[in-house]
């Protein structure tokens, strides 16, 4: 635990058993063990609980994802897109009929996101930020949980006879072995919950602020000194001054 006057973080780390490897036939027997560290903050000005993640992967095609249960009863969710936010559907009914009426592939509430995802109802909700991280599930209908991608490697841009998709290739049959995503990464990623709605919760504001903080910059003076100058939400902090060299 680090704790100082703005902020406090806590260190949860868990190493975890996964199967070794996975294709169309299932996952392995054999595993391997990974690290996964979560580095949780709060700050006394930020209405945020801030995550980084970094896992240590050691196995390949599988997905690490981070669920939160939302608590709310809702059909519909909001996701920050391009050009504004759009509303879908937790779930779709004819998915469950895909087989006997043929359909192509079986249809999953997989989306893409951009800054954010937001669950809501009229009184609270409770939103999901995210830095790069582009990928989020939709699960259990009506009383969602935010499954939010933080890793899923695989071994070849596409495959065939898939069980949720037979017959065809997903894409092309190439060997992508840097896509295993096998090593250290880190990701970071938000939670706010709030009243309302996210347009009156100011989301899109918050979600553009967290992935684009205010950074520390040098200003000179005419004693030749350089004060380093911090923003934390309202408040201007000045944090070191040191000696300008020539």
């Amino acid at each position: 635990m680090f704790i100082t006057a703005i902020f406090a973080t806590v260190k949860i780390s868990n190493r975890m058993e996964f199967p070794e490897d996975t294709d169309v036939f299932g996952r392995t027997l054999e595993t391997k063990s990974s690290t996964i560290e979560s580095y949780v903050t709060v700050n006394r000005y930020e209405d945020r609980v801030d995550i980084k993640t970094v896992i240590d992967n050691t196995v390949k095609n599988h997905r690490i994802r981070a669920l939160f249960d939302t608590g709310i009863k809702t059909n519909t969710h909001i996701a920050d897109q391009q050009f504004g936010t759009i509303r879908r559907d937790n779930y779709l009914e004819q998915v469950e009929c895909w087989e006997q009426e043929n359909w192509e592939e079986k249809y999953y509430p997989i989306y893409p996101q951009q800054k954010f995802v937001d669950v809501s109802d009229d009184q609270k909700g409770i939103s999901i930020l995210n830095k790069g991280l582009p990928q989020y599930e939709i699960l259990h209908g009506e009383q969602p949980t935010i499954a939010l991608t933080l890793l899923a490697g695989t071994d070849y841009m596409g495959k065939q006879d898939l069980v949720d998709r037979p017959g065809r290739r997903s894409g092309l049959h190439v060997e992508t072995p840097d896509s295993l995503l096998l090593g250290r990464h880190e990701m970071e990623y938000s939670i706010i919950p709030h009243q309302g709605n996210e347009i009156e919760a100011g989301i899109g504001i918050k979600a553009s602020e967290f992935i684009t903080p205010f950074v520390t910059v040098p200003v000179a003076t005419k004693r030749t000194k350089v004060f380093y100058v911090t923003i934390v939400g309202s408040f201007v902090l000045m944090t070191r001054e040191w000696p300008l060299v020539h």
